[in-house]
């Protein structure tokens, strides 16, 4: 695929507008909204020491004639999604703003039966997220723990939603594959630095069913931490290639990863929408 061709499929990425129920317009398909002085859960990889309050996020999206989000739940708030919740309900329809909610939910939470997950459904959740990064090799390999829950959500069509290090990543989705009908992974599916390519990750993605996946074209930092934004984007197009040869515009979604936590000194929202305008 040419430069060309890759840069017109980035500016039409179409995998938000089908999470959200086919809606029309432009979406920023991973961003996140907190306060530092929330509860946080125990244990944690990551502690913020700052605000990303919804005002400044709303502010981002209409100075880039954009037209809402997936707002998902950072790991380090826990199953506590009242936050998110509560400001989305506030923020939805305001400006010209669409929002939906991907939560994190605990599967040894009892009272999360169907009646429960329809509420949710009703406030605008649209998925689960399942951060795996940093556990074990052997939860990261089981997770039949999450099973009822993943099968719950996806007879009320929520995707479910894998944070997974790539050369980890193929056990994990081919789990949730097999129990949800839309598997959505994180930030490239988060491949080896030394080698994307040729990561298990990248090879699971490539062979999985293309009409159950999605991927998140989002933090291309993440992949490569060592590098300034700059490099990593360019590193990331062979990867991005890849992924839209095998999926095509409609199962990849482009993602901010506003406010860019552990990365904030180097990165901005205006980075992240030129790198998906000018791949």
């Amino acid at each position: 695929m040419d430069q060309g061709r890759a840069a017109e499929w980035l500016s039409n990425l179409s995998g938000a507008n089908a999470l959200m129920g086919g809606l029309a317009g432009r979406f920023d398909g991973h961003a996140h909204i907190f306060r530092s002085d929330l509860p946080m859960a125990s244990p944690r990889r990551y502690t913020p020491d700052y605000h990303a309050e919804p005002k400044t996020y709303c502010q981002h999206l209409q100075e880039h004639d954009l037209d809402g989000a997936i707002l998902v739940q950072p790991s380090f708030l826990g199953a506590d999604n009242s936050y998110m919740l509560d400001q989305m309900v506030q923020m939805d329809g305001k400006d010209g703003l669409t929002f939906r909610a991907v939560v994190v939910l605990d599967p040894q939470d009892k009272s999360l039966d169907r009646a429960a997950l329809e509420d949710f459904s009703a406030r605008g959740v649209i998925g689960l997220r399942l951060n795996v990064v940093g556990k074990s090799d052997t939860e990261v390999a089981d997770l039949s723990d999450w099973e009822s829950l993943v099968r719950l959500a996806d007879q009320l069509g929520w995707h479910v939603e894998l944070h997974c290090e790539g050369p980890r990543l193929a056990k994990p989705l081919s789990q949730l594959l097999s129990w949800s009908q839309q598997v959505v992974v994180d930030h490239f599916g988060l491949p080896d630095a030394s080698n994307p390519l040729s990561c298990d990750g990248m090879a699971a993605m490539t062979y999985a069913p293309a009409e159950q996946l999605f991927v998140k074209c989002s933090a291309p930092y993440r992949v490569f931490p060592d590098l300034s934004v700059a490099q990593a984007a360019e590193q990331i197009k062979p990867v991005f290639t890849h992924l839209a040869e095998h999926l095509g515009p409609e199962h990849l979604l482009w993602g901010s990863d506003w406010p860019h936590t552990r990365y904030e000194a180097k990165q901005c929202f205006a980075d992240s929408v030129n790198w998906m305008t000018g791949m």
